[in-house]
């Protein structure tokens, strides 16, 4: 039987997290290179990380600002993260969603899961780009063909904007660069893209009240978006 340990591990998933981002994209699995970093209850990864893990098998716990313990930890499963040390040990659910979010969840506590946040990624678990070949002096020498070009990517980069559904710019979103949004009708939140998805949860709401929408970008300017229950163009606004 796991035991539970004292409030320095229980008080961690106490903490509350006013914002989060959830994206829908190729999720990494659940490694010591995954955990390695600072994780925060906030999207802007202000304040002290509440873990701090290696990629060694060793983690802090900030309690609180000038309060933390040192554990080590190990990996038991796809999900599940053991903290050990020598007052105890506490079984924690580790849920990776990208490389800078996770959701966690204490599994006495039922089945609300807690979003953590990363803004550095020391070990990326994306592949890296292969290096640029040499062509020959031959092939070098003639200019490849020209090609329209297509569509821009949908990402964050372009995300970042004031934008309304068909270009009604009285009741607009402006998705700021922090990871946060803000609408002409008072509504905040916090938001992500990855591929084709963006992710919008308002402030104050669970994770299960986020809002997805699947995005295939017409221009820098214009995006066709979609869910199961809704389907429009965002423009971009002044």
């Amino acid at each position: 039987m796991k035991l539970r340990s004292s409030a320095v591990f229980a008080a961690v998933f106490a903490m509350s997290a006013s914002s989060a981002a959830i994206a829908q994209a190729a999720v990494p699995p659940l490694t010591q290179n995954y955990l390695a970093g600072s994780w925060y209850d906030n999207a802007q990864c202000k304040g002290t990380p509440f873990f701090v893990f290696d990629n060694a098998g060793n983690v802090t716990i900030n309690e609180a600002p000038g309060s933390s313990a040192k554990a080590n930890y190990s990996i038991l499963g796809t999900e599940e993260v053991l903290l050990h040390s020598a007052t105890g040990q506490f079984s924690v659910n580790i849920r990776p969603s990208n490389d800078r979010l996770l959701l966690m969840n204490d599994p006495t506590s039922g089945n609300s899961y807690e979003p953590g946040y990363r803004c550095q990624v020391p070990y990326p678990t994306a592949a890296a780009a292969p290096a640029p070949s040499v062509l020959p002096q031959a092939a070098r020498s003639k200019p490849a063909p020209a090609t329209p070009a297509g569509p821009p990517a949908f990402s964050g980069r372009l995300m970042v904007g004031n934008w309304a559904i068909d270009g009604d710019c009285a009741l607009s979103t402006n998705y700021y660069a922090n990871g946060t949004y803000l609408s002409t009708a008072g509504e905040t939140g916090s938001w992500t893209a990855s591929q084709d998805v963006l992710t919008m949860l308002p402030t104050g709401a669970d994770f299960f009240d986020a809002v997805t929408l699947f995005v295939k970008p017409v221009s820098n300017d214009e995006l066709n978006v979609h869910n199961n229950a809704f389907q429009g163009v965002l423009k971009r606004c002044p």
